[in-house]
């Protein structure tokens, strides 16, 4: 007998029943691939987007920092220019002081005391001067013109108690304009 015919509709009918419950797992398969496939495209797309935004944000981020950086280094500047006025200012107000003590104490005698505290005067005047230089360059028009108060009005032909006290006057005036302008000039606030 011949079994062709069977083992035709046996092969046709196992082909069927494969197909049947192959056919979604394969289609579900091929649709997890493709979607897999377009993500990767899309993930490729996606990670260079991102690095290009990381490499504008390190160029940003490095512009912000450099720039910080100045506008520090250059208070920091400022802040030791206006230390340094303020305490040549203290030092030749200590001189004054002492000078005038020392004219009250013993009237017109110019002794050892009197030279020592003239020449800690004229060394704090020295390095007012340094440090106006310096000034020029980094503070505010302001603030040169507060220590220019004093060092512009230098009293001559006045007796020595006078010239004293009008130089610790306008000493006095030009520190307190100086730390107002200073306090101003580093955004302090009091």
């Amino acid at each position: 007998m011949d079994w062709t015919w069977l083992y035709v509709i046996a092969g046709a009918a196992l082909n069927n029943l494969i197909l049947l419950v192959w056919k979604p797992w394969t289609q579900a398969y091929a649709g997890e691939k493709g979607k897999n496939f377009a993500r990767k495209e899309d993930l490729d797309k996606i990670l260079a987007e991102v690095r290009a935004v990381t490499i504008v944000q390190k160029e940003i981020e490095a512009k912000v920092s450099g720039a910080v950086w100045d506008r520090q280094t250059q208070w920091n500047q400022k802040r030791d220019i206006y230390a340094g006025l303020l305490a040549a200012f203290s030092e030749l107000e200590l001189a004054f002081e002492k000078m005038t003590m020392i004219d009250l104490v013993t009237p017109g005698d110019q002794g050892p005391e009197y030279t020592e505290a003239e020449r800690d005067a004229f060394t704090s005047i020295k390095d007012l001067q340094k440090a106006l230089g310096l000034a020029r360059v980094f503070l505010s028009p302001k603030a040169v013109s507060a220590v220019e108060v004093f060092t512009k009005t230098v009293v001559l032909g006045l007796e020595r108690r006078q010239r004293l006290s009008a130089g610790r006057k306008n000493l006095q005036t030009a520190r307190d304009m100086l730390i107002e302008v200073g306090a101003e000039d580093l955004d302090l606030n009091r």
